[in-house]
């Protein structure tokens, strides 16, 4: 390499180095303060709880997407980017997505869907966009053109992650007829809302005609309903389950106001109509009756968002100071909202019971609270054997009814038939958030677990059944308070439950309200929720603790001031016993360190593990029979099999585990739950079935499964539960699957014939000339020439890189959109021949090697920068192309080069290289200028060339290196 290659080189490693992450994405915690953003209005007993999302930019200085508590406290925020302010009116929606996402329609600009730290992990942009987006449950969109439309715009838009338009409508192909043809107000139709419902058809709102129409696949109209006598303007209509529709009616007065119709007679049910309010946009109905309403404004106060009852009372509002009910700041109201819910759903086990039973059937019964429920399960472990003595029985939500329905068909109770022994109920329940504008969307998945110990014996006598302790839902840290001194709360609840606490005062006062979120193991704490002065009334004060999941109030008394002992005359010595502080976690790599000061005798230290990457270990759980003190518990992760293990552990090990102990022992304890979780790249990799995997524990020269049962997954993990008797060595293992290929079809959509109601007739058009665009069927070489091969597992792994962390920057998802369309142009009829000739699927498998190999070195490059992950996936792609380059183009560089000096006696010199090197430079600058202003189109052109650069140079250079060296 000579002096110029050595110094350009140097200046594109400094740029690589130096790039910085997307600009403009920042996330923040509950440690964010708006004193802009008020709640003045809030019951919690009759709310339904949960965080509430919309988009903020009453402030023109600070817009952003918030999420606050029930208090109006912000949780979460993401600062629009300077460049984007400019696209917030009109219609600036925002979702949740079923992976924990956000998606928001920036109008007249594009989709984002960024992940909680503000990442962006998709984009799509359309100058023709505005007003509503909607995530459907195949990963499309759909979204809508509501303003400034024309006759020949599209106004409904499905589009896939690739950026194609999968299907669509055009409201001219259907109503460019008398009256609706002539209309124009801030466009034709000014179309605002479109929402997919479970029949497969369309909800569109055409806002200035003023209709709401359903559509086929096909596009045809096949109900419609006119709502010129309710109001100027509906919006964001809302198919609930009972079949009937809720809208936001806007036209002022007593026209302003949200309204459920019955869709086949066109009969309003119910109505309310906020006082002063205008403007109003969104109406949802939550899962307790309740409604959401967004949007408008109240004349004197400003922008409200309401949450009223059945019975039209207002239980929550929420409001922003600095803004007016007036014209003038119109466009600084709130649009849209969406309540995320955090409650779980309530269950109990009614039987059995803590007792003995006779052997023989065993009653099963658990109770529930039908909120929004989905699934329940439950299964029975024999403690003494360890071994689950039935299988996992799922209880689906078909038709509820007074008990459980067990797969739709039977209602519980249930029963179980064992013998003599002890056992252990597990019972588990999930529910769905609930999905505002989507009947077909999964918004959030809470989950809630309980358990019960019995036995089965013919002499009771002989059998003592041990419970769990019961854990206050709320307490105080003292009986009694003096003038000056803070009152903290504290208590367990749901798992990542909201719970509001209230302070009253001897006379019934609310003097305080605070709101706090309970972690993964249902503990929670509040510190200075009141400050008692002098003045403050003395007595009987009570704190009130509401558990929004489990739709539980609770509360505990304590006195005010406290009474103080009169000072003796005679000298004594006072030893105050300390009262024993929290567990204390330690986190370094591959090991956790945790200390308890103090477990009483039957009662439980609940220890959330956080923050640990390298570690599977969330949680601990220890019951213990005696008290103990300064318990000492180190978990390390060893990556081999230890070697005071002499036999191996059934099944595929995903990590293996070492817990010692220090001033406890087996004896005191009573019971542990070990959560942990496990990687589902992981799992696809190995080709592990999820439901087997389990923690094994290590004892007297043999392995043992413990009971292990699923809790919760996300996109990145599934979470499981383990319980033991006592703390060792453990595998978490599970057991491998052979995969079966399944042929993918791509069904045609049948229509569901859906009457038309004769309230509002649908017009007839004069022609229909519908697009529908359909993805064909996918197909990868690498995949089909490795199934079933020892390759198949780097496939998987790869793959896993590919959804988890490489679509989730923004440079790789662009790249990979320009990559998909030129490889997916060929691979699909190629993958199809190998799949069809063994032999060739036999010589492919060694070619594909080195390629698997490299992409391998590759991901370890991305460990190393994941600090940075825009620069970790650019460093990512250098090193995979140019070692492609080395290892794939090289060989045939070479061959070319070497004809060429032979018929032409002469060789290219090194230096005529550097008439590449500058296009790579310029390509590297734009994939930094194209991250940094969030441009999809030039940062798939800039990454595109980026690679195809990157394997020329290397390429050249090293068979020109060669061949002068011959």
């Amino acid at each position: 390499m000579g002096k110029m290659d050595r110094v350009l080189f140097l200046v594109a490693l400094v740029s690589l180095l130096c790039m910085a992450p997307v600009s403009g994405a920042t996330a923040s915690s509950e440690d964010s303060e708006s004193s802009d953003i008020y709640v003045d209005i809030y019951d919690p007993e009759l709310t339904w709880t949960g965080t509430t999302l919309f988009a903020d930019y009453h402030d023109p200085e600070n817009m952003r997407v918030i999420e606050v508590n029930m208090l109006g406290e912000v949780v979460w925020e993401y600062a629009i980017p300077e460049d984007l302010k400019a696209y917030t009116n009109p219609g600036f929606d925002v979702e949740l997505l079923p992976n924990g996402d956000i998606l928001f329609l920036l109008p007249r600009h594009g989709i984002y869907e960024i992940d909680r730290d503000g990442n962006v992990v998709w984009s799509y942009l359309d100058s023709k966009i505005s007003h509503d987006v909607d995530g459907l449950p195949n990963g499309n969109v759909l979204v809508v053109f509501g303003g400034k439309d024309g006759l020949n715009d599209i106004h409904v838009k499905e589009i896939n992650r690739e950026g194609e338009v999968v299907w669509s409508w055009r409201a001219k192909d259907h109503f460019y007829v008398d009256p609706y043809k002539d209309i124009y107000d801030e466009g034709w139709t000014h179309t605002n809302a479109a929402t997919r419902l479970p029949n497969g058809n369309t909800l569109i709102n055409l806002r200035n005609f003023p209709l709401t129409v359903e559509v086929n696949p096909e596009g045809e109209v096949v109900w419609s309903y006119d709502w010129s006598s309710f109001g100027e303007g509906p919006h964001e209509p809302e198919v609930l389950p009972n079949g009937n529709l809720l809208v936001a009616l806007q036209g002022g007065g007593e026209r302003e106001r949200v309204v459920e119709i019955d869709r086949e007679t066109g009969e309003i049910v119910w109505e309310f109509h906020p006082p002063r309010m205008i403007g109003m946009r969104d109406a949802d109905r939550l899962p307790n009756g309740n409604t959401l309403i967004a949007g408008g404004a109240d004349l004197q106060e400003g922008p409200k968002m309401l949450e009223v009852t059945p019975d039209k009372k207002i239980v929550w509002r929420l409001g922003v100071k600095g803004v007016e009910g007036t014209a003038e700041d119109h466009g600084r109201w709130f649009y849209k909202a969406e309540r995320i819910s955090m409650v779980a759903p309530k269950i109990s086990i009614v039987s059995p019971e803590s007792k003995v039973y006779s052997p023989g059937e065993v009653e099963v019964d658990i109770d529930y609270l039908d909120v929004d429920l989905d699934t329940i399960w439950y299964r029975v472990y024999d403690r003494a054997k360890g071994e689950w003595v039935t299988d996992e029985v799922t209880c689906l939500r078909n038709v509820w009814s007074d008990g459980l329905t067990f797969e739709g068909t039977e209602e519980g109770p249930r029963t179980v038939t064992l013998d003599e022994g002890e056992y252990t109920l597990y019972a588990w329940a999930e529910s769905t958030g609930w999905g505002n504008e989507n009947l077909l969307e999964r918004k959030l998945v809470n989950t809630v677990e309980t358990s019960v110990d019995f036995a089965v014996s013919t002499d009771p006598s002989k059998v003592t059944i041990s419970t769990a302790p019961n854990q206050p839902l709320v307490s105080t840290d003292k009986d009694a308070y003096a003038p000056g001194e803070s009152l903290n709360v504290s208590g367990t609840a749901t798992a990542n439950a909201w719970v509001t606490i209230q302070i009253f005062d001897p006379d019934g006062n609310r003097v305080a309200i605070a709101q706090t979120q309970a972690d993964a193991d249902g503990n929670w704490s509040k510190t200075g929720v009141y400050v008692f002065s002098e003045d403050s009334p003395e007595g009987a004060w009570t704190v009130k603790a509401y558990d929004a999941s489990a739709r539980l109030m609770e509360e505990v008394t304590f006195t005010f001031p406290a009474v103080s002992t009169p000072t003796p005359t005679t000298t004594t010595t006072t030893t105050t016993t300390p009262t024993p502080s929290k567990p204390k976690v330690t986190i370094a790599k591959g090991k956790v360190q945790i200390s308890i000061p103090q477990i009483k005798a039957g009662k439980e230290a609940i220890v959330p593990i956080k923050k640990a990457e390298d570690m599977p270990l969330e949680i601990i759980r220890i019951s213990v029979k005696n008290s103990v003190n300064d318990v000492q518990i180190t978990v390390t992760k060893i990556d081999e099999k230890p070697p005071s293990v002499t036999v191996n552990v059934d099944g595929v090990v995903y990590r293996y585990l070492k817990v010692d102990l220090q001033n406890v022992s087996s004896s005191d304890i009573a019971k542990t739950i070990i959560g942990f979780k496990v990687e589902k790249s992981w799992i696809n990799a190995n080709y592990v079935d999820k439901q087997s995997i389990c923690l094994q524990r290590y004892e007297d020269g043999e392995w043992s499964k413990l009971p292990t049962y699923k809790v919760n997954e996300d996109a990145a993990n599934i979470y499981y539960r383990a319980e033991t008797s006592g703390l060792s060595i453990y595998a978490i293992t599970g057991r491998t699957v052979t995969p079966t290929p399944t042929k993918t079809e791509t069904p045609t959509p049948t229509p569901t014939a859906t009457p038309t109601p004769t309230v509002t007739p649908s017009p007839t058009p004069t022609e229909t000339t519908t697009t529908t665009e359909k993805k064909g069927e996918s197909r990868c070489i690498i995949a089909t020439s490795t199934f079933g091969s020892e390759l198949a597992p780097e496939v998987q792994f790869l793959r896993g890189f590919r959804e988890n962390v490489a679509l989730k920057t923004f440079a790789g998802s662009q790249f990979m959109k320009v990559f998909n369309a030129w490889y997916y142009s060929f691979s699909p009829s190629v993958a199809a021949i190998i799949a069809a000739n063994e032999p060739l699927k036999a010589v492919m498998r060694p070619v594909l090697l080195p390629l698997l190999k490299i992409l391998q070195l590759s991901v370890m490059v991305n460990s190393a920068f994941s600090f940075n992950p825009e620069l970790a996936i650019v460093l990512t792609g250098l090193t995979a192309s140019s070692l492609i380059g080395i290892v794939y183009f090289t060989p045939i560089t070479l061959a070319f080069l070497y004809l060429a000096k032979r018929k032409w006696k002469r060789l290219p010199k090194p230096g005529k290289l550097s008439i590449l090197i500058l296009p790579w430079l310029a390509s590297l600058a734009l994939v930094g200028l194209g991250e940094a202003t969030l441009s999809a189109v030039l940062t798939m052109a800039a990454t595109g060339a980026f690679v195809i650069f990157t394997i020329a140079l290397t390429a050249g250079a090293i068979s020109l290196k060669i061949l002068q060296h011959r």
